[in-house]
């Protein structure tokens, strides 16, 4: 696709409240979205190698123990679809809030458990929850950043994610060493932190821009817009630009109002392309195996000969602590080098990851005493595995998806999006130990597989959608072929040079090739 940076430029800029509202939606709504959704998640795996927990609960057999791990992804993706049916009724703020109390309510749960049914519940509850957070986060942040640092904002949602695994990590090694059962029940309660942060985030964030719109509520819209990119000047050009965008694309939706209905996202043309890569994505985001390590990472260093559970737990602390670090890196890379390239280089890197893996599991299998040096490397593989996914598909999987679906379809589609990431991931859940117990190493030649698959899916299905305002994205489905692979296809700027040069207003600025078709290179 051709170059961002050849269009003239109308970027708004991102004035001190808008960087406060993002991080208080980073640090809020995805700190409970993402960071109590990460200790929910990891919890388990940890839990499941304290003892305190296990005795407490009579050693939950291997059904149990699947079912407390797939009751709460059963609830994400009911969440997310509920959030889907109001979160263009009532706001994105609004489900969030409702969200976070369900998923209260489940922690709460947790925290009181003394029977298996009872974490049955809360989790499920939680999950509930989690769900409706998890897919409004990221559409709330992707609707009120800039075209020009959307990739870096939404990515905070993923640093809070990393940062959550590291937290309850780091919590679960130190109450390790705590006897009874406080140990597990304070990890649980660990997740009141970011319920509290997340409500009061709810109740000062500003309204989506866009949801505004689509309520047209136009003057409120300007006034956000101007609060969140120009110091609350209404009289700038760019956000009278922006705003003047998404009142064309809301105005055109409203005129076609039964194209705004869920059978819409099937119709074929660019519609269904959108609505299939938002599908696609985080079925490649799943599918690369994270969770394999998110759930299960002291088994994995177990199968590498390292038997003692602390050391388990603090090799587990370590990986998501180094995680957490890289992951600040896709707050640059993203929009300075392009989805496109980011997410090839990291699928084709954990391709090669898992290969090794699963070869030196194969050619130096564990003995009962001894960890070889080999076993060392099988440690740093799958801390490099998680640092590249949380650099490059941990971010994408989630707001890519929200960014290439139209205004008028993105929340429903959104929420079919969360609940399938929700159902992928119990896909993995539940057939990674099957997988462990049946084919061992050759587990991660499975994994490599599905990996190398998905780099031909994404070279030749996803076109680049850097620096393109979500309003722009609906010309380049128009006009982008389906299979974009690395050599040139024609994209037509036309109507994106002309409506920037209209709003830019800058003495000498001239727009050329405004009545051509530009030929554009993909971004491989």
């Amino acid at each position: 696709m051709e170059d961002p940076s050849t269009l003239p430029e109308t970027h708004c800029g991102t004035s001190r409240y808008f960087k406060r509202c993002a991080i208080l939606a980073a640090f809020g709504g995805t700190f409970f979205g993402q960071v109590d959704c990460a200790f929910d998640q990891s919890v388990v795996a940890n839990a499941f190698a304290l003892p305190q927990f296990t005795e407490y609960f009579d050693s939950p057999d291997a059904n149990q123990q699947g079912n407390i791990v797939i009751l709460f992804i059963v609830g994400g993706m009911v969440g997310a679809f509920l959030a889907g049916c109001f979160s263009d009724r009532l706001g994105r703020l609004t489900v969030m809030g409702t969200g976070v109390c369900v998923f209260t309510v489940g922690a709460t749960l947790l925290v009181a458990a003394v029977n298996v049914p009872m974490l049955y519940v809360g989790r499920l509850v939680s999950g509930v929850g989690c769900g409706a957070v998890a897919n409004n986060t990221p559409l709330y942040l992707s609707e009120i950043s800039p075209a020009h640092r959307r990739g870096r904002y939404t990515s905070l949602s993923n640093v809070m994610e990393d940062l959550g695994f590291a937290l309850i990590a780091w919590v679960s090694y130190a109450f390790s060493y705590v006897a009874g059962q406080a140990s597990w029940r304070l990890i649980f309660a660990c997740q009141y932190v970011g319920s509290v942060v997340l409500m009061y985030g709810v109740c000062v964030l500003p309204s989506s821009p866009r949801w505004l719109a689509l309520k047209d509520r136009g003057e409120e819209c300007l006034s956000t817009l101007a609060k969140l990119h120009a110091d609350g000047d209404e009289s700038d050009p760019l956000v009278r630009f922006e705003a003047a965008q998404i009142h064309d694309t809301v105005q055109e939706e409203n005129a076609l109002a039964s194209k705004s209905s869920w059978l819409e996202l099937l119709r074929p043309g660019p519609n269904l392309r959108r609505f299939a890569l938002a599908l696609v994505l985080p079925g490649i985001q799943q599918f690369t195996g994270i969770n394999a390590i998110t759930y299960y990472a002291p088994a994995i260093f177990e199968s590498a000969g390292i038997k003692d559970f602390h050391s388990q737990i603090l090799l587990n602390a370590g990986n998501t602590t180094l995680g957490t670090i890289v992951s600040l890196t896709a707050l640059y890379t993203l929009d300075r080098f392009g989805r496109r390239r980011v997410l090839l280089a990291g699928i084709s890197a954990m391709t090669g990851l898992w290969l090794m893996i699963g070869l030196l599991l194969r050619y130096y299998p564990a003995t009962a005493t001894t960890a070889a040096v080999p076993h060392g490397f099988i440690v740093l593989f799958i801390w490099l595995f998680y640092s590249v996914y949380v650099a490059s598909w941990g971010p994408c999987g989630w707001w890519v998806p929200m960014e290439v679906l139209p205004t008028n379809l993105r929340a429903k589609g959104a929420a079919v999006s969360v609940a399938l990431t929700f159902l992928y991931n119990l896909c993995v859940s539940k057939t990674t130990p099957l997988l462990f117990v049946a084919i061992e190493y050759r587990t991660y030649f499975y994994y490599a597989g599905l990996c190398a698959f998905s780099t031909l899916i994404t070279l030749f299905f996803l076109p680049e959608t850097q620096g393109l305002t979500l309003e722009e994205l609906d010309e380049l489905f128009l006009t982008a072929p389906y299979i974009v692979w690395f050599g040139k296809y024609r994209v037509n700027t036309t109507a994106i040079i002309e409506k920037r040069a209209e709003y830019r207003n800058m003495e000498g600025e001239k727009t050329e090739g405004a009545s051509h078709v530009e030929t554009a290179e993909t971004v491989g």
